[in-house]
């Protein structure tokens, strides 16, 4: 398969509850193996960022937690994504990461009072273990590392006080 990911549709359901589209999400998860723990599902559906649906089919799925980072009034979007099989190495996560960029920036500026202030991720696809670099292509940056040893990068939103 030729799949290009401006094929998908990208759908931005972040802090929006809709039923149907979330019990796709979990029958991707279970389909591709990256169903969250029994105790975090919910959790995790509600911090849903973008669905990518190619047909009637959710091919990519993306999620957010606000962390406070570097300082305590300080939060930040740590992102997470999860692409289905057969769309992987396709450049669809770097498709997920820029379309949630364009979204939670917009949604950053009409929701001041949430005072999100960018996003960030953590590496832990051992595929990138030798791809560290100080800034990514993307404008992303190394601001340190886990516990475990992943990287963290992070990104200010241009609109972003202190």
């Amino acid at each position: 398969m030729s799949f290009k990911p401006s094929q998908a549709t990208y759908h931005f359901v972040w802090r929006k509850n809709i039923p149907a589209l979330r019990e796709r999400v979990k029958t991707f998860w279970a389909q591709n193996d990256r169903m969250p723990h029994s105790d975090e599902i919910e959790q995790r559906l509600d911090e849903l960022v973008n669905v990518a649906t190619l047909r009637n089919d959710v091919v990519a799925v993306s999620s957010a937690a606000p962390k406070t980072f570097l300082r305590e009034d300080l939060s930040f979007a740590f992102y997470r994504t999860s692409v289905g099989a057969e769309y992987r190495k396709s450049g669809m996560s770097n498709m997920m990461l820029n379309v949630a960029w364009v979204h939670m920036t917009q949604w950053s500026i009409d929701n001041p009072e949430a005072q999100l202030k960018g996003m960030g991720w953590v590496y832990e696809n051992p595929v990138y273990d030798n791809r560290v670099v100080p800034q990514r292509p993307n404008g992303f940056n190394l601001m340190g590392y886990t516990d475990n040893k992943r990287p963290i990068y992070l990104k200010w939103f241009q609109h972003a006080t202190i």
